[in-house]
């Protein structure tokens, strides 16, 4: 089985106490990206990605890009910075979900590898 980051659409807001572990099963929205893809897609964009505010693993954690290895939630307002990074058609169906989660106030969840 191929490497992937799974990006997950959360039905509403992390809750303040609330902590993440890999459950991408759980959300009906999401899509999958091949790990060397984004890698590739990141080495292009690395100092723009590492600027987009995220939090890692509960809002208690907040941080800069994505957690490679673990669990990021990303806001609303940065669904839409990083879906304006996005410039390969490869990763549409990330850049619909992101595009989503910014119009509906809600957040992505991004589980890696």
């Amino acid at each position: 089985m191929p490497c992937v980051h799974e990006f997950c659409l959360l039905p509403e807001a992390p809750g303040p106490e609330e902590e993440f572990a890999y459950a991408p099963e759980r959300y009906p929205d999401r899509t999958a990206v091949d790990d060397d893809l984004l890698n590739e897609w990141a080495g292009r964009r690395r100092d723009a990605l590492w600027a987009v505010p995220v939090y890692f693993e509960s809002l208690h954690r907040p941080e800069k890009g994505l957690a490679w290895y673990g669990v990021t939630l990303i806001p609303p307002d940065s669904a839409l910075l990083l879906r304006d990074l996005l410039d390969a058609p490869d990763f549409a169906e990330l850049a619909a979900l992101l595009k989503r989660a910014a119009a509906e106030n809600k957040f992505i969840i991004h589980y890696g590898i």
